[in-house]
């Protein structure tokens, strides 16, 4: 599975401490400066955008991403011609639509793996 959505949540639910690293690596160099790359991963930490979108992809990874990996690669998957795909790709499209007319699918306080999830099973 993608390590991607679990990096993520880490560095969202330790988010306080990736700033205090960064900061402390500020501190020990003798010039006391980011490279182009800490300062932009720094005010990145900062940047409501940027973690809202880090919040997407995790949203769209437990959402959509592995229930439909585990489609494409089930165990018969070499012997699916991509045209027998067509009623999982109608259930991607379908499960989108039902997301964007009521994002509390994901959203709420009570949102679950049941209705959010695009086959229903437990989250990655």
């Amino acid at each position: 599975m993608d390590p991607m959505p679990i990096l993520l949540l880490n560095l969202l639910s330790t988010l306080e401490f990736y700033c205090q690293f960064l900061e402390l690596v500020w501190d020990l160099k003798e010039k006391c400066s980011f490279t182009n790359i800490e300062q932009n991963i720094y005010l990145g930490l900062y940047d409501t955008p940027t973690l809202t979108e880090l919040c997407i992809f995790i949203l769209y990874a437990q959402v959509i991403t592995h229930p439909y990996m585990h489609q494409v690669q089930r165990p018969n998957a070499a012997e699916t011609n991509l045209l027998d795909m067509g009623p999982v790709h109608d259930n991607v499209i379908a499960h989108c639509c039902a997301i964007i007319t009521n994002p509390d699918l994901l959203l709420s306080l009570d949102a679950s793996y049941t209705s959010g999830s695009m086959d229903g099973k437990v989250w990655e």
